[in-house]
Parts: C-alpha cells; structure tokens; sequence
C-alpha cells in the first residue's frame, strides 16, 4: 500500500437488512476487487464468509477488505446489523476513522439504526448517510432526511437525488454539486429531463445556504459571486469532518445505482487515516480482534501511528509483555496476503497471535495504553454441557476460551448452586450462533438449555464497613484489614474501585489484589445477578510485617463487599429493549394488549405507508422470548417486530421477590 495514495478506514453500519452487505459486494465489485457479485440470498456474498453466515443470510462477524477507487485506498469494514452482534459494530467503529449509515428507503430509520448512529456519536466519528432500495415501491428519499434531521438532531447535506422516470422506476442518481447523472455501475448518464435538473439547481443553493452557516470561506465566496464545484466540495468537506453536517446520497445498491457516487463521497469527505498520527511517529497500535481458523490465531490491528514490520519487536500494555512479528498480513475477508511492513493507518493481521481486545501494542519500555473498546453486558444466559462419551470430553473449556477471544460479548461462568457452566450473551440468536460455533468451528458438541436473562443487581444506599482477614497455621499467615465504602452509581455507570489510603497504608501491589477481590466479590453479588453501578473505595488499611500478601488482600476484597451487600439492601435490574411492532391497522388493539401483558410501556404509534401502524414500546427482555413468532401467529404473519438494546432497568418489586425466591 502507497503511502502516496489518500487512505480512508470506514465501516458501513445499519439496521438488519438494509442492504449494508449487498451494499459491500457492490463497491468490491465496482472497485474491482472481486470480478463476480455475490447475493446476500444465495449464501454467495464475499464478506459473509462463514458457513452460519451463508446459511442465515445474515452478516454476524464483522469483515475487513481493502480496495481502491481512484485515487484512494479503502479499507472497509462490513459490520452486523442485528442488535445481538453489536460488539462487531463497537469494535469497528473504534479503529474506523468514518462511517457510511445505510438506510432503506421504504422503512427509514430503524432502531437498529438509531442504536449505530449513539455508538458512532460515542467515538465523534464524521459520517455519510445512504438512502438504499429507492427501486422499491414506496421508497421516498425526503422522508429518510427528515427522519434523519429529527431523529439525531443532524443537519443532513443532501448531495445526491434520484432521477425516477415516468412511471416512478429509479434511472441513477444526480451529483448536487456537479450536475453528473449516475447509471448503474460507475455509468455517466446524459439527456437528464429538465424536471431533475431544476430539481438539482434548487438543491445545490440549499446545500451552498446549508453549509455556508458553518463555512466563512463559502459563505465569501457566494456574497462574491458563482461558486465552483471545487470550492463547494471542499467546504462540504471541512463541514462534515467538523460533524457539522451529514452528507446524504442515495441509489439501489442491488441494481448498481449510487455507488460509484458514494464511492467518490466518501474519498471526498472522510478523513484521512493517516491524519491520526504519523508513520514517523512512535509505534501505538490497537488490537481489536481475534481469530481462529485451522492453523491458529490472527490478531488484527489498526496501527495508530509509527510503523510495523516483520521481525520487529514490541511490547503490549496489557499483557505486559514483548513479542516479535512473525507474519504479517493484510486481511480481506478470509484471504491473507503477506506483506513486510504497515504504517499508520492501516489494519493489519499479526498471525500466530492472541492479543486481548483493546491491548496496545508500542515500543519496548514504552507502550502508552489507548482507549479500550466498550463491550455491552450480557442480557441472556444459556446453561451448556458437552456431550459425548468421558474420553471425549473436556475439550469444551478450551472452545469456551478461543470463543470469548473472538467474541468478548460472551462471557462464561459457572452457577455456585448447580455447577452449570453458564453461556452469557446479548440475544437469543447471538447465544444460538455461539453454540452453532462451539460445534462447527471448534468441533465441541454441546448440549444448550432453555435462554434465561442474565439479571444484575445495584445498592440503594451507601454502606462502609472494616474488613479483617487473618489465618493462622502451621505455615505463613495472612493477614489484610481494609476499610471499605460502597456507593451507588447512576443506571449504566458500571463499576468503579479506587484507592484512596495515604501514607503507604496499603502498598500498590496489595491495593491491586483488593480491586481484584472486590470486582470478585460484585460479580457474585448476592445471587440473582452481578452487582454493577456502584463505587468501591479503599479509604484505609492495615499490613503485618510477615503475613500480609496480595492473596490476603484479595481474599479481604471480597469479604468486604459481602459483608457491604448485607448492610445494603439491593435493587434487582433487567435488561430492556426498544420494540418497533409494524402491524396491520386492525391488529393494534390486540397487539397493545400483549405488550401490555408483557409489562412493555407504549411510547407512541404512527402510520406506516398502507394499512399498517408503526408501534414503539420499551419491554423487558425476560417477557419477549418467542415474542416474534407469537406476534406472527397473532396478526396471521402480517406483522413484524425490530428491537434494540435499550440498557438495564429496575425489576418491579413483586416480579423481584419471585425471582430471589426462585
């Protein structure tokens, strides 16, 4: 890869099934990476490579490929869209410097997308909105824009509108800027009917008015006179990577329309990956997923800045320790290709590697961590064993291991009352793959209960407490006094442990074991649930000469939160999600009525295009399972249902006392 050339790192992120893969084939087929387009429906897309993939006809592992258009590099990132995956869409966008928000033209803004669009706002990222399926009967490119506007609160640019002929049938796509009609594929269409370029002009003043509010040089330019394409692209430009604006284009990527046109949007207006630091710089980079295949672990990373080759030597902040490169290779998809050196900017694959998501890779001595990757709790839980004669088993461990590597939404324990080993996750169909997984990618047959809720727990109030832990016997003691507060967070703030102690009351090394022992301690909770939103302060302590060891500390840790939970009375949480039920007319008395049933509040309705009613409510997880199948047989299969995660809520107080006694 040049370091000539521009370089932009983005993903395309949307609701399921807006056509944000179909959307990927499209730009490898056009910028020439892959010479034969692969359908979503025939288990044939290039970035849904695995077998549980091809077979859903749903994206569920984020893929990373690299092409070039024009002038530039692109390293693209298809990520999934359904809300159980939403680790793969976190991570991308952690290491992406833009994104390209797809939308489709019949349904809008999704909830899935309002979802994408917070954790884009969670990493400042500049994006660009694609209107996709204009071909489709009740597509309308304004509703979308004004859905965009009053849902995010976002200016939206629009640089692109649809060139429909007589009978509503999309042709291309018309450039605001600069008058050019896009056919299918990177086609310039001419005989543009006066109706679409008049519609054109007004929406070039629109734009030149839209963006001269936050553009002094344009808004110059237009007091003086005519403004060129060029000038007005790159105000566009310094707009939207100041977040000021959100470019919007449209088309049908299925039918090759508007790509070349996002395409050229997004050379134009994203950033350049390599403006985040220099080749010349100190190596940092991040390590934000792994993989496995038949011959071991990949560990993709964006290097951030400085440079990496082969036989280089680096150290990892949170591991702590050293490694040479071996291999190194950039990824498309599943296909490696060998390469001997990367500089910032780019993703880059470190074969023969397992590093923890988030860890930093930097120079020996002087790693600085960056920023590690926000991943969701679990809401769901199923219980799983393995199957199999004795000699077969005890191989489920290790899957469980290279599983949670690749994926660190899922999370396992083991039930202290029944000795279950518990599969956590975000969904029923995120657990569902996961088990799919342990027996097709790693050879495990395992046997999966029924999915159950992963509860968690908070205070009410403060409490503090003094904590001894001392033993004594026939060899070394241990001994550790800590005191201890506990105070209650607000809903989604997680868990927070500081050292506060003065006067070397309790070195460092044994402060570390007590955070250790604590979070131990909190993830037990009381039994129904980890305990989270919560502060954990060290105020004071005590050491022995002889006795006290980290393992003393740790042990006091967890002592002290049980001894804390028992002052303080608990508040059981649930998860919750944001339904979106579209539903014939004369369903909805029906329908509100089992949401209500299910102890889901109704935020509002409106009409849908048609016969149909749009129903947005907030439910709890624990009364949703099946939901979508019972809402297909109660509506006769007219209905559907999208949810998104809408974080944790408290349990009403009868539903709670059910819970604990059960």
């Amino acid at each position: 890869m040049t370091a000539l050339k521009p370089l932009r790192n983005f993903g395309i992120i949307a609701h399921v099934d807006a056509g944000k893969t179909t959307l990927s084939e499209r730009v490898l087929f056009l910028t020439g990476a892959i010479h034969k387009k692969g359908e979503v429906h025939d288990g044939a897309a290039r970035t849904d490579s695995h077998a549980i993939e091809k077979r859903k006809g749903i994206t569920i592992q984020s893929a990373a490929v690299t092409c070039q258009w024009r002038d530039a590099v692109l390293q693209l990132i298809d990520t999934p869209g359904h809300v159980d995956f939403g680790v793969e869409v976190e991570r991308a966008l952690r290491v992406l410097d833009g994104a390209v928000v797809v939308l489709d033209g019949v349904a809008g803004v999704e909830p899935q997308t309002e979802s994408v669009w917070r954790r884009a706002d969670g990493h400042a990222l500049p994006r660009i909105v694609f209107v996709n399926k204009l071909d489709r009967q009740g597509a309308d490119l304004w509703r979308c824009v004004r859905e965009v506007e009053g849902r995010f609160g976002a200016r939206a640019a629009v640089l692109a509108v649809p060139w429909l002929n007589d009978d509503g049938g999309l042709v291309g796509v018309v450039d605001v800027i600069s008058g050019r009609a896009f056919g299918p594929g990177d086609a310039t269409l001419g005989g543009v009917p006066a109706r679409v370029v008049d519609d054109v002009v007004r929406r070039r003043a629109v734009l030149v008015e839209l963006v001269s509010s936050y553009d002094d040089e344009l808004l110059g330019q237009a007091l003086a006179g005519a403004i060129g394409d060029d000038v007005l692209t790159a105000s566009v430009r310094r707009a939207t990577l100041a977040r000021a604006i959100v470019p919007v284009l449209c088309g049908a990527a299925y039918k090759d329309v508007g790509v070349s046109a996002l395409l050229d949007a997004v050379v134009a207006y994203l950033p350049d990956a390599r403006s985040r630091g220099a080749a010349s710089d100190a190596l940092s980079g991040l390590a934000f997923k792994v993989v496995y295949d038949d011959f071991g672990a990949m560990t993709l990373v964006r290097l951030f800045s400085g440079s990496l080759s082969r036989g280089d030597v680096y150290e990892t902040a949170k591991t702590k320790g050293s490694a040479r490169v071996g291999r190194l290779v950039r990824v498309f998809v599943d296909d490696l290709t060998e390469i001997e050196s990367a500089s910032a900017g780019e993703i880059v694959g470190l074969v023969g590697t397992a590093l923890p998501l988030g860890d930093t890779l930097g120079p020996v001595g002087a790693v600085r961590a960056l920023e590690a990757v926000r991943v969701d709790a679990p809401v769901v839980a199923v219980a799983i064993e393995e199957e199999g004669a004795s000699q077969e088993r005890g191989r489920l461990s290790k899957a469980l291991a290279k599983l949670t590597a690749t994926d660190p939404s899922l999370v396992v324990d083991v039930d202290q009352d029944t000795g279950q080993t518990l599969l956590r996750g975000q969904g029923e169909l995120h657990l569902e793959v996961a088990v799919e997984r342990l027996r097709s990618d790693f050879g495990v047959a395992v046997r999966a209960g029924r999915p159950q809720v992963a509860y968690q727990e908070t205070v009410r109030q403060p409490a503090s407490a003094t904590t001894v832990h001392k033993k004594q016997g026939g060899g070394p003691g241990q001994y550790a006094k800590v005191s201890v507060r506990l105070v209650p967070l607000g809903r989604g703030d997680g868990v927070r442990v500081v050292d506060v102690t003065r006067g070397g009351a309790v070195p460092a090394s044994f402060a570390q074991a007590f955070e250790r022992g604590a979070r131990a301690g909190l993830l037990r909770g009381t039994g129904l649930g980890p305990v989270t939103d919560v502060d954990v302060t060290l105020e004071d302590g005590a050491t022995h000469a002889q006795d006290s060891s980290e393992l003393a500390f740790a042990i006091a840790g967890e002592k002290a939160i049980a001894e804390l939970l028992a002052q303080s009375p608990t508040l059981a949480l649930e998860p919750y999600v944001t339904l979106t039920v579209t539903t014939p007319s004369g369903s909805v008395g029906d329908v509100v009525g089992d949401l209500a049933r299910r102890r889901a509040t109704v935020l509002g309705q409106e009409a849908g295009a048609g016969d149909v009613v749009v129903v947005r409510a907030r439910a709890p997880v624990a009364e949703l399972f099946g939901y979508a199948t019972d809402l297909r047989g109660r509506t006769k299969g007219r209905a559907t249902v999208a949810q998104a995660a809408d974080g944790m809520d408290v349990v009403p107080e009868r539903v709670a006392l059910a819970l604990r006694e059960r």
